[in-house]
């Protein structure tokens, strides 16, 4: 799947399930260096812009990556009588599908309230 951007320059990655997943990409680091990859996600009623004052610092040393959760910031959202089930499945399997498509084979994973427990079903699954 191919990743998208809109006319604003924004990024998306597009699910299996038709769905579309906003996603910011920053890295400041030496390029000639490897550098692990941080993904931090949000909790509910937030978006990928919430971390933006960490990123002068954590994008120094790492690859940081912000997406947005299904139907906050720029991410789609379900439409009413559309066949997508919002559940804990979902929400990780889109996670992982935005890792891939990016070619992301470890993260360090940082979450803030639901985001956090996100991260912690992830390791435990």
């Amino acid at each position: 799947m191919p990743i998208e951007t809109d006319s604003s320059g924004r990024t998306y990655i597009r699910h299996p399930n038709g769905q579309r997943t906003h996603y910011i990409w920053n890295s400041f680091a030496d390029p000639w260096k490897p550098h692990d990859t941080i993904l931090i996600q949000h909790g509910f009623a937030r978006h990928a812009e919430f971390w933006y004052h960490w990123i002068p610092i954590l994008s120094r040393q790492y690859n940081v990556i912000r997406r947005d959760l299904r139907g906050h910031g720029h991410s789609s959202f379900r439409e009413v009588g559309e066949g997508y089930e919002y559940t804990l499945d979902t929400i990780l399997e889109e996670i992982l599908d935005t890792m891939d498509q990016l070619n992301v084979e470890k993260v360090h994973f940082l979450g803030e309230s639901t985001g956090g427990m996100l991260g912690e079903i992830l390791a435990a699954r």
